[in-house]
């Protein structure tokens, strides 16, 4: 909007002096863009607005038809006179004001009308904007402006999620969490107009609000406001009867298979729908269109009567008869079967319960598990439960499902094992309660073990419950911390699995056990393995990326593919776990950011993500963000909002997993040793480390090592080189050496360790490691070190945006500084007093002492520190 207000106040960057012309694809917001622009200008302007469809082309002069009502007669046997009467009577009419024409829908004018804009603009009567959608499909005088530089050319299409995230910035004026930007950027599919109507209804129906200063979601679904709905079904309004049964079925669908939409649709509609920026195609196993926006789907499928839905959902379920499908789109189907009053079969309803919970929509998989048969009851508990603890409600989960309940119900052996299973996995959820779910644990292998070799239970039904049991004992394992026993479970469960949803469960609990035991190769080459064996939707059925993938992917960076673990469908959901996923991402960045020591960046991260979390999630995230925030400010001199932040990481009494607890106590006594004692500060990280030791977590270990001993803990160095030696992976090999330089007071190796830890991107590792380089080549005499080290150091310090403080070594003044740029820059003594108004002798005294600070002898030497 920025470079069309420019445009027409003659001070923007489009390349033309009298106006703009905004290309865009149909529905993309160019009208509204444009009339946004016009609101920003003063009264200085007369605005005069002009429709380019409003009559047929054929027309002469038929856009400008309400302009030229008050022309005499006589001006109109003249392209010529037609214009110079529009001039006159448009600087009446302005009355000195400047005065702008907008054009809207430009490829509508005759070709008289076109000339007579273009000799408007031309003579400087007008500023013009003009919005079109091909700007070579408008008449040949309109396009010569362009052409001409006469006017300059912004083309719009939709926002990119970085983008709307920029706009919702500037529209609230002040921080928006990246789960709110993405969850706009879905609903409105980057459309700027309708962007704004969403986001004015959230903010109206208490879905998005400011907390602390920061806009987030709440946990509410969003409201389709009025206002929003009608935008997008005004830009898909259909021209036919045949494109309207296209805009109804994928509305009522969720999106239907290319097939199966032809059998029932014109394609020539469906092709024209596509063109005019209404459909999208979804690649994948399966080719879907489904429409390009889904709070137009919303909108659409409340507007079809309920006896059409279902005379529309019998001819769709017809066509997709004994056809392959995917797993939404078989939700999709039965969630319409439900709003249109058609019957589901009970395994139709329990397949749908079971789906919706994978994809991250518990409160459907609720609905479904309504209609489930009273002989299944224990299956709608199982399915009731799961659903509510994806939504937070424990409570509700555990009373489900108690012991009790499940031994008086007549339940098969298998739905009995399911459901003891997720009853240890709601208690293991609640604080101090992991014995409990142990114990459910317990339950399910003691029964299992009861069962008599030869008895009429299946044995492959018997192995597969063996499997289930297995997963979450190393699925407890790792929350707890049992990191050793749940590899070992794991690496004898995964090649054995024989149900492929087992088999990415396992997959994914592997992956997550190798990286926290270091084995960063194989954690490689067993992604690679899971890309190769499953599909991009076996995949997602994970579940949404919980935060220790989060952290895993980013904050030790283990993983070559981050994104790999999806769970449900960003793209398209606007909150739920969906959201939960992309707040965890911004959150592990947010770590990763701190623990580098990019503080100001990392907080621009954490900041927005705590406040997220707060309203999203129950898992103890918001505690983690909170204690890396406390460091960030320590480390920013900012001492009193880093002593708040430590109080509400230590009031926060949620249960988190021990790998978020873990990087948690690694940020609070970080934290601590900025604000007090880097003493003290040493040896709880040693204490720490040790636990990991027993965890059997070495990657942990290695990082509380290394940061022992980067807090002074020097006697530490030889458990860090010997750490360092079962982990795999490049920050192992920086580890090793800056632990081998202390050891063996090697400024020479720990230089070659901050270079390393540089050049993989942790400035905060290069300028420790440089600092102890300093001192050593200091007390050895070495200068040429000592330089060498103080360059580091200052490189460091400047990318991390800190100030220098003692340890870095002495610091130039101001006029120390301005002294030695000139000496290095080859200015004489007698230039640099000319030039600074002080005497040769004051010069030459602020380069003895240059020299001295920065261990350099000659302006040769000073030449190389300043290059």
């Amino acid at each position: 909007m920025g470079e069309i207000l420019g445009s027409l106040t003659g001070d923007g960057s489009t390349g033309g002096s009298c106006g703009a012309v905004v290309v865009g694809a149909p529905g993309v917001g160019k009208t509204f863009l444009a009339r946004k622009a016009l609101e920003h200008l003063d009264s200085s302007f007369l605005v005069v607005q002009v429709e380019g469809r409003s009559a047929p082309a054929s027309t002469p002069y038929g856009a400008l038809g309400s302009l030229m009502e008050d022309l005499d007669e006589g001006c109109l046997d003249h392209p010529l006179k037609v214009v110079a009467g529009l001039a006159r009577l448009l600087r009446e009419r302005a009355g000195g004001r400047d005065v702008v024409l907008f054009v809207d829908d430009a490829e509508g004018l005759d070709d008289l009308a076109a000339l007579v804009i273009n000799r408007l603009t031309v003579h400087g009567t007008v500023r013009l904007l003009a919005t079109g959608e091909d700007l070579l499909a408008a008449p040949g005088e309109l396009v010569s402006l362009w052409k001409d530089g006469v006017v300059g050319r912004t083309d719009i299409g939709a926002y990119s999620r970085a983008e709307a995230r920029q706009w919702l910035r500037s529209y609230c004026a002040a921080q928006v969490s990246a789960a709110a930007a993405a969850a706009f950027w879905a609903a409105s599919r980057g459309n700027p107009r309708v962007l704004e109507l969403i986001v004015r209804d959230q903010i109206d129906a208490g879905t998005f609000i400011e907390d602390d200063g920061i806009w987030v979601l709440t946990n509410s679904a969003f409201v389709d406001g009025a206002n929003s709905r009608d935008a997008v079904c005004t830009w898909i309004n259909p021209e036919s009867r045949a494109e309207r049964q296209v805009l109804e079925l994928l509305a009522l669908s969720g999106g239907m298979p290319l097939n199966s939409l032809l059998q029932l649709c014109s394609a020539e509609a469906v092709d024209a729908l596509t063109a005019r920026g209404c459909l999208e195609r979804a690649t994948g196993r399966w080719s879907v269109i489904r429409l390009g926006n889904p709070l137009a789907e919303r909108a659409l499928r409340e507007r079809v009567p309920r006896r059409r839905s279902r005379e529309l959902y019998l001819r769709a379920a017809q066509a997709r008869h004994g056809a392959e499908g995917s797993a939404a789109e078989v939700l999709a189907m039965a969630r319409w079967a439900l709003d249109c009053g058609e019957a589901l079969s009970p395994q139709e309803a329990r397949e749908a319960a079971c789906l919706a919970n994978r994809a991250g929509q518990p409160r459907e998989a609720l609905r479904f598990a309504e209609l489930l048969a009273p002989q299944e009851r224990g299956t709608a508990l199982i399915l009731r439960a799961r659903a509510y603890l994806a939504l937070g409600e424990n409570a509700k989960a555990e009373q489900l499902i108690t012991p009790r309940d499940l031994d008086a119900m007549d339940l098969s052996l298998g739905c009995w094992v399911e459901a003891t299973l997720v009853r240890s996995h709601v208690l293991a959820s609640c604080p101090g309660r992991g014995s409990e779910a142990r114990a459910e644990l317990d339950r399910v292998e003691v029964r299992l073990n009861g069962i008599e070799t030869g008895s009429s239970q299946d044995g492959a039904e018997i192995a597969a419950l063996r499997e289930d049991l297995a997963l979450a004992a190393a699925e407890l394992d790792f929350s707890e911390g049992r990191y050793r026993q749940a590899t070992e479970a794991l690496v004898r469960l995964y090649p054995a699995c024989t149900d492929r949803k087992k088999l990415v469960h396992a997959a994914t609990l592997l992956w997550q056990a190798w990286t926290i035991a270091g084995r960063r190769t194989d954690a490689r080459t067993l992604v690679q393995d899971m890309q190769v064996r499953f599909t991009a939707e076996e995949l997602a059925m994970v579940g949404a990326e919980t935060t220790e993938q989060a952290l895993l992917c980013r904050f030790v960076g283990t993983s070559p593919v981050p994104r790999l673990f999806r769970g449900p469908d960003a793209g398209r959901s606007t909150g739920g776990t969906a959201a939960v996923a992309v707040a965890l991402g911004e959150l592990a960045q947010g770590v990763l950011d701190a623990y580098c020591g990019r503080a100001e960046r990392a907080l621009m991260r954490l900041l927005p993500a705590q406040r997220q979390l707060g309203q999203l999630d129950t898992s103890g995230g918001q505690a983690l963000a909170g204690a890396a925030i406390a460091y960030c400010y320590a480390l920013l001199g900012k001492n009193d909002k880093a002593l708040q932040y430590l109080l509400s990481v230590e009031l926060d009494g949620r249960c988190p997993s021990q790998l978020s607890l873990s990087v948690r106590s690694f940020f609070q006594v970080l934290a601590s040793a900025e604000l007090a004692s880097k003493e003290k500060a040493g040896v709880r990280l040693l204490g720490l480390a040790e636990e990991e030791r027993r965890r059997g977590a070495k990657l942990p270990e290695l990082v509380l090592l290394c940061a022992a001993v980067r807090q002074g803990c020097h006697g530490a160095a030889p458990r860090l080189v010997a750490a360092s030696a079962s982990v795999q992976g490049v920050f192992a090999d920086v580890c090793r050496l800056f632990g081998t330089g202390v050891q063996d007071q090697d400024s020479s190796v720990l230089l070659e360790a901050a270079e390393a830890a540089a050049a993989m991107g942790d400035d905060l590792f290069a300028r420790d490691a440089a600092r102890e380089a300093q001192k050593l080549a200091a007390a050895a005499g070495d200068r040429a070190a000592a330089r060498a080290a103080r360059h580091r150091i200052s490189s460091s310090v400047q990318k991390l945006g800190v100030m220098p403080t003692e340890e870095d070594g002495p610091t130039l003044t101001a006029r120390e500084q301005e002294v030695a740029r000139r000496a290095a820059a080859g200015e004489s003594n007698k230039t640099i007093a000319a030039k600074m108004q002080i005497s040769v002798r004051t010069v030459e005294g602020h380069l003895y002492q240059i020299y001295g600070k920065l261990l350099v002898t000659s302006r040769a030497d000073l030449k190389m520190t300043f290059a």
